[in-house]
C-alpha cells in the first residue's frame, strides 16, 4: 500500500509527462503484494512447524527435546488438564451421592 501510494506520488509530482499514473501504480502494487506474500510464507512455515514440532513433542510426553521455557508451560498445561478433570469427576461424586426425591417408583 506504502509503495503504491508512493508511486502515485511519484507519477504525479516528480514525473508529471505520465498521463496516466493508475497504470505504473497498479503494478507496482501488484508486485509489492507478491514480494511481500513470498516473505510472508516464510514466516507461515516457521510459525506452522514450530507448532507441529509442540504438539509432535506433546503428544510424546514433553520431556526428551523440550526446552526448559518450553517445558513449564507443558506441565501447567497438564496440571490445569488433570484439574479440570478432578473437578469434573468430583462433581459427578457429588450427584450421585445426592438422593432422588423425585424417584417415581
Amino acid at each position: 500500500m506504502l509503495s503504491a501510494a508512493a508511486t502515485w506520488a511519484l507519477c504525479q509530482y516528480v514525473y508529471p509527462e505520465i498521463s496516466q499514473p493508475i497504470i505504473p501504480t497498479v503494478i507496482i502494487a501488484i508486485i509489492a503484494y507478491f514480494i511481500a506474500s513470498l516473505f510472508l510464507i516464510i514466516y507461515d512455515f516457521a510459525g506452522l512447524t514450530i507448532l507441529h514440532c509442540f504438539i509432535q513433542d506433546q503428544d510424546y510426553g514433553g520431556t526428551g527435546n523440550t526446552p526448559k521455557g518450553l517445558r513449564s508451560f507443558i506441565d501447567n498445561y497438564y496440571d490445569k488438564d488433570k484439574k479440570d478433570s478432578d473437578d469434573s469427576d468430583d462433581d459427578k461424586k457429588k450427584s450421585d451421592d445426592k438422593p432422588e426425591s423425585n424417584k417415581v417408583d
